[in-house]
């Protein structure tokens, strides 16, 4: 092994990393790999598979934020106790937004 080992066990820990995330085994990924046509779908599908689990996980944190907001009645961006103003702000969507100024 030439170069630095940690770099280089850092780059192997993370190829694991992302072959267990596409559900390839770690130990016959080489022997698939030499079919091209079978790789290919393998990672096609492992991708597919690992962006719906992705997306369903930030759904889940995004609607516990809103019940939690909801739930308390206040936004998802906690505002710090003192001096503030208000300030009506119309977001990117069209919505009416506030904005806190702290201190000011």
């Amino acid at each position: 092994m030439d170069g630095c080992p940690s770099i280089d066990r850092r780059w192997r820990d993370r190829v694991r990393r992302d072959l267990r995330k596409f559900h390839i085994d770690e130990n016959t990924w080489f022997k698939e790999c030499q079919e091209r046509a079978v790789w290919r779908r393998k990672c096609r599908d492992g991708l597919r598979e690992t962006t719906k689990e992705r997306l369903a996980e930030g759904e889940v944190r995004r609607s516990v934020k809103r019940n939690a907001a909801a739930t308390t009645g206040q936004r998802l961006l906690q505002i710090p106790s003192g001096p503030s103003h208000v300030i009506p702000v119309r977001g990117p969507s069209g919505r009416d937004r506030t904005l806190h100024v702290i201190g000011v």
